[in-house]
């Protein structure tokens, strides 16, 4: 079966679709131009859409996916500060969108055909915030506030029923450690976080809320690296048994085995990828690890091996230019 990766390359303005075949060629199917820079990505396959947040005329635009996998626009929103990410509720009834320069945190509803139509709520003063994400119970909203290295938690009933906030949470981070993006453990049980400023993963205990702390902090890179730090993005398999991290200075992809039992984790290995590799992105069925470069313009395509979680290079597409977030249907 082929799988239809959508890559934002903000450099061209551009939304590039490429096709993975079963004989795993690598074609370009379509080019769109966004009519601005493409950052963040989000594919809702239940409705066929795509959004994509634009900058600098900040926007969210909605694409349809048609029965070959190319896209047309069909919906747009304005927004007051550009965002960084995107995420849905577990309902797909909502959209939150976090703000790095706006610090702060949109939340969207989503009208029957899936377009975003109002803002209906806005969590502020979240400094640096790079990420938001429910839990897999669709109770908790976790942020990241790079700035303040901390993670906030708002209970997302109270913003959408009541549209107000009395639940709130926070957990201190490590100083400097620049909480960025965050990936659940399908058990429900853990969270993991990676640290932009220090080249660590935490991993973080969120059983009971009540008592929610971090339980281990993992050094991501080789022992001998002495460069500076810039960790990127963090995904955990479907099956947990396998996360992955990414540091955009060392331009390495870094591969944990995680505990079955414990939630913590241990290096497999280290990959030279990509050079400066901001997001990546792994399929549902955990076959295959894609990763794009935002200095080496391409995309490459790696086979997870499903016993091990060890990568094997398959291919690679040239992607002009800057790309910056992949995904895949």
């Amino acid at each position: 079966m082929s799988i239809f990766i959508y890559i934002a390359a903000p450099g061209t303005e551009s939304i590039y679709i490429l096709k993975l075949s079963q004989k795993k060629y690598l074609t370009k199917i379509q080019q769109i131009n966004t009519e601005g820079e493409p950052q963040p990505i989000l594919l809702l396959p239940e409705k066929n859409l795509l959004y994509v947040g634009i900058r600098p005329k900040n926007r969210i635009d909605t694409y349809y996916i048609d029965n070959e996998k190319k896209i047309y626009k069909v919906h747009s929103i304005q927004l007051e500060y550009p965002i960084n990410h995107i995420s849905t509720d577990q309902t797909k009834n909502f959209l939150f969108c976090s703000s790095y320069h706006g610090n702060l945190i949109y939340l969207i509803s989503l009208n029957h055909f899936g377009y975003p139509e109002h803002i209906l709520f806005t969590i502020k003063n979240i400094y640096g915030c790079h990420f938001s994400q429910v839990d897999i119970e669709n109770k908790i909203l976790f942020s990241t506030a790079l700035k303040e290295n901390k993670i906030y938690m708002h209970k997302i009933s109270e913003m959408i029923e009541n549209n107000t906030i009395n639940f709130k949470k926070h957990l201190i981070m490590g100083k400097n450690s620049g909480p960025r993006h965050l990936s659940f453990h399908p058990t429900k049980k853990y969270l993991y976080s990676i640290n932009e400023f220090n080249g660590t993963v935490d991993v973080i205990n969120i059983h009971n809320m009540e008592n929610i702390n971090i339980i281990q902090n993992i050094n991501m890179l080789p022992i001998e690296y002495t460069g500076k730090f810039w960790g990127a993005d963090i995904h955990i398999t479907q099956c947990g048994k396998f996360l992955y991290a990414t540091d955009r200075s060392a331009n390495i992809l870094t591969v944990f085995s995680v505990h079955e039992v414990f939630g913590t984790l241990k290096i497999i290995n280290h990959y030279i990828t990509e050079k400066q590799p901001r997001s990546f992105h792994i399929d549902h069925n955990d076959q295959y690890l894609f990763i794009v470069g935002q200095q080496s313009n391409s995309l490459t395509v790696y086979h997870m091996n499903d016993k091990t979680g060890l990568l094997h290079f398959l291919n690679n597409f040239s992607i002009n230019n800057n790309p910056l977030w992949v995904t895949t249907y």
